[in-house]
């Protein structure tokens, strides 16, 4: 994905690990704010002739520009890294409940890794922050607003017995198993904010559905600090609601009555904040908050309405 639409990814779609129960923190993406030149576009080019010596003048002028322009196009399908390490520490809540270790969620602190390899359309990326811990992507269209990527990634983390850390609702309950979904992605940008739209589908066959989100956002930009809050919806199909949150006949209890979930639209609020420290080191803040729809909440499996993640870090760019 070109560095210039990365900043996209903060707002595009959080991955539905809110509803999953299992949230990742953390922010990866530090876009630089735009620079402000006197002097002219590089592909401008002067054609005023006023005499033969003139005009062998702007032929060269025209040539070297050409080739200026040719040299900026190879290198952009370059192969490229952007690496950014850090750490951070903060608060998250999953809606399972039974993967919170307290009621009120759980600590979140560690290591973190963000960033991505790139080589002309292609890439693969890390966003922790978003709860995309991956991403493989191809760039099928790109303009200075607009950009179109064919991705696959790792978009429901799943929950399993293994994983319960309180209570026992999850005991004897078959595995919800994480699934890797397939689509396009439509990343778009104009003076009123950005918008991120993806499509995806589940490609092995984990809970067989589709997810659809969209995503607005409105960076500010404050001297060195940025702050980026965001909006969005997200609509799950039926498949994958029925897949993580339905109680099967085998897995019926007491407490734990039969239920099966339909398709629904859940929200989602985003705030990141970064305030650059020096040109590689910057301090970040972060909260993610998704609102379930009552599809997914009325799941015994699933405690809370809201889940949320918290948080506060640093990272160093490479």
């Amino acid at each position: 994905m070109k560095l210039l639409n990365r900043g996209l990814g903060v707002l595009v779609i959080l991955s539905s690990s809110f509803c999953t129960g299992v949230v990742y923190a953390g922010q990866s993406d530090s876009q630089s704010k735009p620079s402000v030149t006197s002097s002219p576009p590089s592909n401008t080019v002067i054609t005023v002739i006023e005499d033969d010596e003139s005009a062998d003048d702007n032929a060269e002028l025209t040539q070297n520009t050409q080739q200026t322009q040719e040299n900026q196009a190879e290198n952009e399908d370059e192969a490229y890294w952007e690496i950014e390490l850090g750490f951070m520490v903060g608060v998250g809540r999953a809606v399972v409940g039974s993967l919170n270790q307290s009621e009120q969620g759980y600590l979140i602190h560690g290591p973190w890794f963000a960033g991505g390899y790139y080589n002309g359309d292609f890439f693969v990326e890390s966003d922790p922050g978003n709860a995309k811990p991956l991403t493989l992507g191809y760039t099928a269209y790109e303009t200075e607003q607009l950009q179109v990527n064919v991705i696959a990634t790792p978009f429901y983390m799943g929950f399993q017995e293994a994983g319960q850390q309180r209570g026992d609702m999850l005991t004897d309950l078959d595995d919800r198993n994480p699934s890797f979904d397939a689509g396009v992605e439509i990343l778009a940008t104009y003076k009123y904010g950005q918008v991120g739209v993806r499509v995806l589908n589940d490609i092995f066959n984990s809970h067989s559905g589709h997810t659809f989100d969209v995503m607005y956002g409105y960076p500010v930009y404050l001297d060195k600090t940025v702050l980026w809050p965001a909006v969005g919806v997200t609509y799950v199909s039926n498949e994958v609601n029925d897949y993580y949150y339905s109680i099967r006949p085998h897995e019926v209890r007491d407490d734990r009555p039969a239920y099966k979930a339909g398709a629904g639209f859940s929200a989602k609020f985003n705030l990141y904040f970064e305030h650059e420290l020096t040109q590689r080191t910057s301090m970040i803040g972060f909260s993610q908050i998704s609102i379930l729809n009552d599809e997914v909440y009325n799941s015994p499996l699933v405690d809370h309405r809201i889940g949320f993640n918290l948080g506060i870090g640093m990272i160093w760019i490479f």
